[in-house]
């Protein structure tokens, strides 16, 4: 999935980064499976969760927590499902 997602934003004339360095929170650093930029600033990104699951929500509490301390356009919390492979996008508001 992430590298699909790097093609699709280079295509889309993107810079892409795959484990985008976010800050530090909480003495951690927060990183971003892949981030599609434009002038240096972030326009999306995508934390991805791979579980041997059919649910449709699967990301943690600290994925959606370290999306929303981003300052993206827009993010995108992506399940795949390792039983059906099916990919899930959830937007966040």
């Amino acid at each position: 999935m992430r590298a699909q997602l790097v093609k699709i934003g280079e295509k889309l004339g993107f810079e892409t980064k795959l484990e985008y360095k976010a800050g530090i929170h909480e003495d951690r650093q927060d990183i971003i499976d892949v981030v599609w930029l434009s002038k240096n600033r972030i326009i999306i990104a995508f934390e991805i969760r791979c579980k041997r699951t059919n649910l449709h929500i699967l990301s943690s509490v600290k994925d959606k927590k370290k999306l929303m301390r981003l300052n993206a356009r827009e993010k995108f919390l992506i399940n795949v499902s390792k039983t059906t492979g099916k990919t899930y996008f959830h937007r966040l508001l």
